[in-house]
This record gives C-alpha cells, structure tokens and sequence, in this order.
C-alpha cells in the first residue's frame, strides 16, 4: 500500500462517498453536513506522518490538503476545538467546487476558501465563516495586524499539491519560500520547515502530559557543572539565566557562557530563574499565535508584584510566580482565530475549574505553596467580582488588573479601586495612571504587531 495508507485506506473512500451524495443534493446545508461527517470521523484516527504526506500521492489535492492540515495542527499542539474547526473549513474548500461551475464566480475560483464562504454565507457557522473569510490575506492587502493564525494555516495549505515525482513536497516548499513576501507566511514556512524533519507526530499535548516530565526537581539538586551543561542544550532554558546574569554583572555586558551565568546568579536565586526558565520552554511548545502577547503580560504582573513588594521578593521569584499565575492564558483556544489587533486573551477562562487546578498544579510542583491560599482567593474574587480580604491575595490582585490595563484602558477602573484599598505598599500614594506607567517602564511593555507562528 502507499505511505500514505491511513487516509487512503480509510478516509478516501469516504471523502468519494460524500462528493457522490452531494451531486445527488447540491446545497450549503447538505455540504456542511458532509463536511462535519468527514470531520468527524477522519480526527477518530490517527494523522498521517511527515514522511508519508510528502511523498507521492494518489490523493486527490483536497482531500491531501485536509490531511497536511490535520498534520501540521496536531504537530503545532493547537487546541483539539481549532484542529476540529479547521479540517471542517478544508473539507468544505474540497467540497464547495461541487456547488459552483466555473462560470460562477470566476473571481473566487482559485481561492477555495474564498468561494466557500461565499457559497456558505447564510448557512455556516460564524467561527467556520471567520476563518475562510480570513484566507489569503496578502493578495487581498490584509495588514498584518488584521491577520489570524488559523486562517493564515489555511491559507498556506492551499498554496500546495499533492506531491508527484515531477512536483515533489521539497520543491513547492523552496518555490513558495522563495517567492513569499508575507512575514506571517514566512515564519509559518520555516514552521512546516521544521515538521518535514520530524520522524514521527507525537500525540497532542494538553496541560497535563506538559507539565507532568518537569526536571525541575532533578536541576535543582544537580552540580553547577551539571546545570550548566543541562542548560546548553536548550536555547528556551538557558535564555532567563543568561538575562539574569547579564542584569546582575557589575561591568554591564552580556553574559553568553552558561557556566558562568549559573555562578554569577548563585544557587540562592537560581532555583526561582529555573522555574522561569522551565515554564517558558513548556509554554513555547503550545506555538500560541499570541505567545509574544502573552510573554508581555507576564512581565507586567512580575513587575507588578515586584514594585508592591518594595523589595520583599526578587525579581527572579515575582517572575516565577507570574509564570505559574499566567500559565492557563497559553490555552485560550480562541487566540488562533482572534487578529494580531486585538492580541489580549480571553480572561474569563479564569473562571473555569481547569484554570484553577493549573495554577494549583503549578505552585505545588514548584514548591510556592505558600501563596497557595492567596492564588485561589484571587481567583475566588475574579469569579465574583470582590476584593479579598487577605492583603497578599490583593496584592496578586492588582498585580492580575495591572497587566491587563497597561494594555487595556477599559480595565483600569477596577485597578483604580483596587490600589484606594490597598495600603502599606508603594502604590498607596501613586494615581493608577503614574503606577501603570511606571509598570510599564519597568516591564518594557509593547503590544506585538506580528502573530508568533
């Protein structure tokens, strides 16, 4: 049998069955149906290799498309909600030429996603509609900030053929890195750069199979030689040592040997820089679209709760705490459809039970069980909209508010209350306008244009 067994043996003669039962009933409302059906069935197995797409196909070029989508999302860790989602819009693109000859919008015949939307436009779901509307965005002039990463994917997808001894994989990839002059695009062709080299797809991570391998307790007990030589061989780990460091030396230049970085920090603030480092390697692997986003309001509830903390906690344990307290807004699913101009997350999913028992996880696995108590009376008052009586619980508090309204002036009149209850820290005599600025200064704010991908 072909590489490509799997979806041949199983998918392609559904996929046929589902194009003969639509030229029987040509209309939007039986494509859908199909379409989820394909969906449906196709994520109960498992995705095809690397190796085995981009080798010769007998695939039809749809149907191998929904398959290099279904690849590349599993390989990106993306939520199961937006792989579901966007196998679902491929599927409608390979179907929708069955609905419209050529005579029909001629215009929209070389963009699939484009004819679908307008074929589905009464009958799709919103969600399906925003991400074929979003398709091709440097031939419609779309600025990058507009843009959003599931529709970009899509996009890329549809860029390619099903691979032939005269059109192989490698090729179209090099044609369309040579020839692309989108930076979204780009950066998601040295992503598919990266997949082509993987042997083998692992299973999707979630928040549970991430954080159970941590090495944090092994790291921490290692040698200065063990550790460092630990830390070279991961770029995400090494990378807050090595800041630290170069933050801590005296004569003001960069520290880049990692031996010498673990000595100048000390094992004393050593194990709060590992937490740091560990969590920000673990995040990258969700590759967020608004990861950079994500990274920003990190530092500014740190900042946040160092400056309330006027000096009581080292930088190094503000930001490890910060990791920990931050750490759920990396699976906001919603993040892959939303464009790089609204870039904040969707907070309310810190009223849901599996951010709480995250942030719980995460402090116990990092032995910060002592702000335990203060984390779930935070959550508790974000849930129903009070202030906690605890003072370090207020404390998290404002640090939550401030990252949000240094991006966000909606915000800031909760922070505003907030910061007349709170007293005995320096915030108490600074207007909530200075203390934002002065958050922002210390954290270097700056709201990213461009997507991560």
């Amino acid at each position: 049998m072909p590489a490509d067994n799997i979806a041949v043996a199983t998918t392609l003669p559904h996929w046929q069955q589902a194009r003969s039962q639509l030229q029987q009933q040509a209309d939007s409302a039986k494509l859908l149906q199909l379409s989820r059906q394909l969906c449906q069935y196709r994520l109960g197995q498992v995705a095809t290799e690397p190796a085995a797409l981009t080798l010769s196909s007998a695939l039809p070029d749809a149907l191998w498309r929904s398959e290099l989508l279904l690849s590349l999302s599993t390989w990106l860790n993306w939520p199961h909600a937006t792989v579901q989602l966007l196998l679902n819009a491929s599927y409608c693109c390979g179907l929708s030429d069955i609905l419209s000859d050529t005579q029909s919008h001629p215009r929209l015949q070389p963009y699939p996603p484009l004819l679908s939307a307008k074929l589905l436009r009464i009958s799709a779901p919103a969600a399906l509609l925003q991400v074929l509307d979003g398709c091709y965005a440097s031939e419609r002039k779309i600025p990058y900030w507009r843009q959003s990463a599931a529709s970009l994917l899509l996009t890329l997808v549809m860029r390619f053929s099903t691979p032939n001894a005269d059109n192989s994989f490698t090729t179209q990839l090099g044609r369309r890195i040579m020839l692309s002059r989108c930076e979204h695009e780009l950066a998601l062709l040295r992503t598919v750069v990266l997949w082509y080299r993987q042997t083998a797809l692992q299973p999707p991570q979630s928040a549970a199979t991430l954080f159970n391998h941590s090495d944090y307790q092994q790291l921490r007990h290692s040698s200065n030689k063990q550790l460092a030589a630990c830390l070279s061989t991961t770029a995400a780990m090494r990378e807050p040592i090595l800041k630290l460091a170069t933050e801590l030396n005296r004569q003001q230049q960069p520290i880049t040997d990692v031996s010498l970085a673990v000595n100048l920090i000390g094992r004393d603030l050593l194990d709060n820089v590992l937490i740091d480092a560990e969590l920000s390697n673990v995040l990258s692997q969700l590759h967020h679209p608004q990861h950079a986003m994500l990274q920003q309001l990190t530092a500014a509830f740190a900042c946040s709760l160092h400056l309330q903390s006027q000096d009581n906690l080292t930088m190094a344990k503000c930001r490890a705490l910060a990791r920990c307290l931050c750490a759920p807004l990396w699976f906001d699913s919603s993040g892959l459809l939303r464009p790089a101009k609204t870039p904040l997350p969707d907070f309310r999913l810190y009223q849901q039970a599996a951010a709480s028992a995250l942030i719980s996880k995460l402090l116990q696995q990092y032995q910060l069980t002592e702000w335990l108590a203060a984390a779930q009376q935070m959550l508790s008052a974000l849930q129903q909209q009070n202030v906690p009586h605890d003072r370090t619980a207020r404390i998290l508090l404002i640090a939550w508010h401030s990252c949000q309204a240094v991006f966000n002036s909606d915000v800031a009149p909760h922070l505003a209350a907030l910061l007349q209850q709170q007293t005995g820290n320096t915030v108490n005599s600074s207007t909530p306008q200075l203390w934002l600025t002065t958050v922002a200064g210390q954290a270097n704010s700056q709201c990213p244009l461009l997507l991560t991908l």
